[in-house]
Order: C-alpha cells, then sequence, then structure tokens
C-alpha cells in the first residue's frame, strides 16, 4: 500500500530471517519486477527493497531514511536489543526523519527476571521530537478480553502509536 502510494528509492526491511523471506515472497509476488536484495555481511549496493536479517542491523545505511517504521517488533525484543535498535534510529535517519513506531505492551522475562516492556518507557534519542502519542484503536478492539476473540490477549493489551521527528 505504502509503495503504490509513495514510490521512493529504495526500501529497506529489518527482521528475523524467517518473516524477511515471508515479507520478501510476499512481494515478489505483487511486484515481480522490481529488484530484491537480502543483506549480509558482504553485500554492496543497494536495490529497489532490501532485506536485513536482525544479526546484520550494523549493515544499515547511516543518515539514509526518510521515514522508519517499527510496528510491533519491540514487544518481542530483549530491553537491550531494543534500545539498541531505538538509538539507531537516529544513525540511520537522514535528518529530518519521521519515526513511526506502533507496539504494545507486554511483560517478558529477561535472564530469569520480569520487565515492562511499555511503550511510554521506551528511550528516547535527544535528537528526537515526540509530535504524537495516541493509543491505537484497532489492537485495543481485536485484542479484549473476551474468550470468543481469535487474538484475546491476557491481560488485554496495551498499544500505542509515536510518531516522531528525528533531527
Amino acid at each position: 500500500m505504502f509503495y503504490a502510494k509513495h514510490p521512493v528509492q529504495s526500501y529497506h526491511s529489518i527482521d528475523l530471517p524467517e518473516i524477511i523471506w515471508n515479507g520478501a515472497l510476499t512481494l515478489w509476488n505483487a511486484l515481480p519486477n522490481e529488484t530484491f536484495q537480502f543483506v549480509t555481511s558482504k553485500t554492496v549496493g543497494e536495490k529497489r527493497f532490501n532485506f536485513y536479517p536482525a544479526q546484520f542491523i550494523d549493515n544499515i545505511p547511516k543518515g539514509h531514511f526518510d521515514i522508519i517504521f517499527n510496528i510491533s517488533s519491540f514487544e518481542e525484543m530483549d530491553k537491550e536489543v531494543r534500545d539498541r535498535y531505538v538509538h539507531g534510529v537516529k544513525e540511520w535517519a537522514k535528518k529530518p526523519t519521521l519515526f513511526i513506531n506502533l507496539n504494545r505492551r507486554r511483560l517478558l522475562k529477561e535472564n530469569g527476571k520480569m520487565w515492562d516492556n511499555h511503550p511510554l518507557f521506551y528511550p528516547y534519542n535527544p535528537e528526537e521530537i515526540v509530535l504524537d502519542w495516541s493509543v491505537d484503536r484497532m489492537q485495543e478492539t481485536v485484542r479484549t478480553n473476551s474468550t470468543s476473540s481469535l487474538f484475546a490477549v491476557y491481560p488485554k493489551s496495551f498499544a500505542m502509536i509515536r510518531l516522531s521527528l528525528i533531527r
């Protein structure tokens, strides 16, 4: 959808390897004439669609992106990995850059201890101005405590959208 409305020079996706394959296959089926690349430690150059397995996060171009999305991945990361990603955003951004972050609250276990991965507690960059915070109404509606819901989450999910400007 974004591609159809906003054709840009290149798109970059960072995720777990199995998710990247799924995303690439979906895009390739929809856009068979576009160029794709799976970024590894030896990859040079850039294609229209670039896929980064999480272990190659250091290969992401610096000062390159006009808009950065993070959707539903912080809630699954260890605190250290999540914080590294949040701080990496300022390095990847071509300033000014919009950073759109949609994640939900989860209690996670790390090194045998529980911790609260609440979107309001995500770290901030000094170069970041939060333009808007709001509750993700779709997530709040779908993820109810009803046992009849396919997506029921216990306890109820708290999903937030954070729109910020990286300067």
